[in-house]
């Protein structure tokens, strides 16, 4: 059995909404523009480093900061627990 590679997953939400080139520049995370006026960027991450660059651009954009949450994930060896 090989090393079982963790995936990360986080939830970053902020006070208005990011246009399409602002979604294009955040990709890998999918951005999701609510309702009421906030945006969510969610998806992995490989590590903490990662997730402090995609907050420091957010800083630079002049985004408000709501929350970040850790998303609970699977080992990818548990993500299909009926395989073979």
């Amino acid at each position: 059995m090989g090393m079982r590679e963790m995936h990360i997953s986080y939830q970053i939400r902020v006070q208005c909404h990011l246009d399409n080139m602002l979604t294009n520049w955040f990709a890998p995370l999918v951005v999701a523009n609510l309702p009421n006026g906030e945006a969510t960027l969610t998806g992995p991450l490989r590590d903490q480093a990662e997730l402090y660059g995609i907050l420091f651009k957010l800083y630079n954009l002049n985004f408000t900061l709501i929350a970040v949450q850790q998303m609970p994930t699977l080992a990818a060896d548990d993500a299909c627990p009926l395989a073979p």
